[in-house]
């Protein structure tokens, strides 16, 4: 009866002790995580802890791209991926930094269409998608990589750069209308990153794709991205709706344009 009293206090003890060594190590328990990041990022109730490099728990759910939150960079891949002090620290530096400035001045502004507010969405979710394709299991555990971190950091930095022109052609910055809102996009940009090398070699980037995509929307819609023709899509919804307002500016009817209101509405969460 002592011996397996015994055993059971020393089973006890073994298991605080891996729980305890768990929560303080800056990688994914177990590694049933590493080279599956889909997992990571998909997962609504993953199979073990998801742990920061600061050795705080990670809530996953804030590590799946989406269109309106900011939470994938400072919640999830800054904590994955330690560039905190670095020079090319995309995740916080300029991902963060313009994710919140899209989000809350860009988005915010009344001179802003619903297709562009759509364009913003897409966009944005796109970049964070880009980030993860490119995430590499070995990059989460610092102290087995022969790589610097500075060197893994600049890697991010020049990945995240170069999604940046298909990210916003993709999600139809060429299309939107009228073309003053490209403008507003630009000068949401502070002047010192609009006009950086990495910013006028994207320029001239997104210029090109631009010139396909109005080739081949001449050819047919059929061959253009998925979130474009969404854009297209809504601004005809747009257009109708402004119509309708101004039809019935006079009307006693209540709310006459409500069903396309509520089209326009509904399109600002369909991104791919």
């Amino acid at each position: 009866m002592k011996n397996s009293f015994r055993y059971h206090i020393i089973f006890a003890m073994v298991v605080i002790s891996l729980n305890s060594h768990a929560r303080h190590q800056p990688i994914l328990e177990g590694l049933d995580f590493i080279g599956k990041p889909e997992l990571i990022f998909k997962s609504s109730i993953p199979p073990c802890p998801v742990y920061g490099v600061d050795g705080e728990m990670i809530d996953t759910k804030k590590c799946r791209p989406a269109g309106f939150s900011c939470n994938f960079y400072d919640k999830c891949i800054s904590k994955l991926i330690d560039c905190e002090g670095q020079e090319k620290n995309y995740f916080t530096n300029y991902g963060l930094k313009y994710c919140n400035i899209f989000k809350r001045k860009l988005y915010m502004n009344t001179g802003v269409t619903d297709t562009t507010r759509l364009w913003i969405r897409c966009t944005m979710k796109c970049l964070q998608s880009s980030i993860l394709k490119n995430y590499r299991e070995t990059d989460y555990i610092n102290s087995l990589m022969e790589e610097t971190q500075q060197a893994k950091c600049s890697r991010y930095y020049k990945d995240a750069f170069d999604s940046h022109p298909d990210c916003y052609t993709n999600s139809g910055l060429c299309f939107l209308m009228p073309p003053t809102q490209q403008t507003r996009i630009a000068l949401a940009v502070d002047t010192d990153d609009l006009f950086s090398e990495e910013s006028k070699a994207q320029i001239k980037e997104v210029f090109a794709n631009c010139a396909n995509d109005l080739l081949d929307y001449a050819d047919g819609e059929e061959t253009l991205p998925p979130n474009i023709l969404k854009v297209l899509d809504l601004q005809g919804h747009e257009a109708a709706y402004e119509y309708c307002e101004l039809e019935n500016l006079n009307s006693e009817e209540k709310d006459p344009c409500f069903k396309l209101r509520n089209k326009v509405t509904n399109y600002l969460d369909v991104c791919i």
